[in-house]
């Protein structure tokens, strides 16, 4: 069978799905060609996509697509011998090892799969703005990832919280993991439909189809009353492209620090950051705000929440300050780190 470029670019869509980690189970970091799919599966999450193909078994994707990468230009065609798959380009040859299908882990949803709703462009961009408050790490199981819950999104770190309200309509709540979203931002396009079965999602983009489990024992957060427990009278204001650039002039400037700190009055904003080899200081006019407060926060949170929003206000919370911010229907809270 001679390869051409598509093959290539399929296996570069499946290979984020593939675990190489060697200490995890090996069959995670293949590829599992079937004749008519190609399928990619890390112990959670799977991806499957209806691709014809002479040979059947599976191969380490890693290894698979270096082979291709170095020899597509050249021409590669492949063939199966027994427990090897050969790639051949001119006079150069390539085997690799390869395992029956049978041996593949995967599981997928049922033909009763139920379909949820259709993943609307609303809906991608509620995720984009969700994600900047989603962990870096699954310590916490209840916030590693963005909850749907009804048509809303909803996500928090713990330091910052998100709310999305987006024109889904769907009844249940559930987490969706940070991989299974981020793959669905990749390949998104219209007519994209969310199916559940039992613990499993799949995401249908026709020829590729996308897949993870869910904790649906899982108790979600009651993110809307921690939401509504800074709900005040408090004017918001709109926030100026000045304030903006400057914060980010102080981020890109000062490195040694992640601390920035705002010293507010009812007229202006003083932000600057201090390190032990850079001071930076600006002031900001900005009217209507409470008066006076000195607050420190997360200089990373502080610069990803301004991007996503066009309003903001600041509320006292014992010993710490809110910025509560809005654009439309997206709303970003971060806690100060220090009053």
């Amino acid at each position: 069978m001679q390869i051409d470029t598509n093959l290539l670019e399929v296996c570069n869509k499946l290979f984020p799905i593939t675990n190489t980690n060697s200490r995890i189970s090996p069959i995670f970091s293949m590829f599992c060609f079937t004749g008519k799919t190609i399928e990619a599966f890390n112990g959670v999450q799977g991806m499957k996509v209806d691709f014809s193909t002479d040979f059947i078994g599976c191969v380490n994707s890693k290894d698979f697509i270096k082979v291709l990468t170095a020899y597509i230009d050249r021409g590669v065609d492949v063939k199966n011998d027994s427990n090897k798959l050969i790639l051949k380009s001119g006079k150069s040859k390539v085997s690799l090892v390869t395992i029956p299908i049978e041996d593949f882990i995967q599981f997928g949803v049922s033909k009763k799969k139920r379909l949820l709703f259709e993943i609307t462009k609303d809906f991608i961009d509620g995720i984009k703005q969700c994600k900047i408050s989603v962990p870096k790490n699954d310590i916490r199981p209840q916030q590693y990832g963005i909850a749907v819950v009804g048509d809303t999104l909803y996500s928090t770190n713990n330091a910052s919280i998100c709310k999305y309200k987006t024109d889904i309509v769907n009844d249940m709540s559930f987490l969706i993991p940070p991989l299974f979203y981020e793959q669905i931002l990749k390949l998104y396009n219209t007519n994209v439909n969310l199916y559940i079965d039992k613990d499993i999602l799949e995401a249908d983009f026709g020829d590729i189809k996308v897949y993870t489990k869910i904790d649906t024992n899982l108790t979600l957060l009651d993110y809307e009353s921690v939401i509504n427990r800074f709900e005040d009278d408090t004017v918001f204001v709109n926030i100026p492209t000045e304030f903006k650039e400057a914060v980010n002039r102080i981020k890109s400037i000062n490195s040694g620090t992640d601390i920035i700190h705002l010293d507010i009055t009812s007229n202006t904003i003083d932000v600057s950051s201090t390190s032990t080899l850079c001071n930076i200081k600006e002031t900001v006019d900005i009217e209507n705000l409470l008066n006076p407060i000195s607050c420190d926060y997360n200089i990373e949170k502080f610069v990803n929440g301004l991007k996503a929003i066009d309003d903001f206000k600041f509320v006292l919370n014992d010993k710490s300050v809110i910025m509560y911010g809005k654009s439309g229907l997206f709303t970003y809270i971060l806690t100060s780190m220090i009053r």
